[in-house]
Formats: C-alpha cells, structure tokens, sequence
C-alpha cells in the first residue's frame, strides 16, 4: 500500500510541475519605425516636389536602440553632395516620433508621424519630407 501511495504522490508532483511550465514569452514587439527609409517626395506649402537621383541616395536608418544614422544627398549646380550624420530617436506615442541629429556644431530635432508605411518628417514653415520604407 505504501508503494501505490509513494507512486501516485511521486506521479501527481510530476504532474503538476510538467502542467505549471509555461513557455516563456521573450519576444518583444519591435517599433514600427525601426528599417530603413528612403526620400520619397518633398512637400512644399501643398506643392508636391519629387526628388532628383541625387535626391534618393537620402536614408534614414532608424535602429532599436534608438540610434539613427542619416545619409544625406543633395544637388549642388549638378554635383551631387553627401554626407551623413547620427541621432537619436524616441517614440512620443502612437505614430508620433521625434528624432534629434547631431553634428559637431548643430543639434536639430524633427517631428515625423509614420503612416502607411511613409515617413512624413515636418520641416516647419509648410515644408514636410516624406520617407518610404527601403
């Protein structure tokens, strides 16, 4: 008798650890935001302005760490000038994002909301800048 006790205990505390295991959930829900993004398009008071080819080599690569390197192009009488420069960038909630570039001299925080997979930075003064994904 004590031997079928001793089982059936033995059994039921193996029952109840192998039903108290639960698989552990690590995964973390990455921020939309995170990739890579190219110009798409500028908006002027309304006026859709559409990038040159230089225009495109523009990127904006947003990490989860809250890091962001930016690509900049640009056209300057036919010569196409690049260079870039790192950031941060932090979610306000939402689509709503801001992000800060720094350089050696300046240090220059942007708005941007993200919709429809586009990127939409707000340059102020009516000038907007539209990102797709890459």
């Amino acid at each position: 008798m004590k031997h079928i006790l001793k089982t059936i205990t033995i059994l039921f505390i193996v029952s109840l650890t192998l039903t108290s295991c639960s698989k552990d959930d690590n995964s973390t829900t990455q921020d939309s935001i995170i990739g890579q993004w190219i110009a798409k398009e500028q908006l002027d008071n309304g006026e859709k302005i559409l990038p040159t080819d230089c225009d495109k080599k523009t990127e904006l690569n947003f990490k989860a760490d809250g890091s962001l390197d930016a690509t900049f192009a640009y056209d300057n009488d036919g010569e196409c000038i690049t260079g870039s420069v790192n950031g941060t960038w932090v979610s306000k909630g939402g689509n709503k994002y801001s992000y800060t570039l720094k350089d050696s001299e300046d240090e220059e925080t942007y708005n941007l909301t993200l919709a429809n997979d586009e990127i939409t930075i707000d340059l102020e003064g009516g000038l907007y800048s539209i990102f797709s994904r890459k």
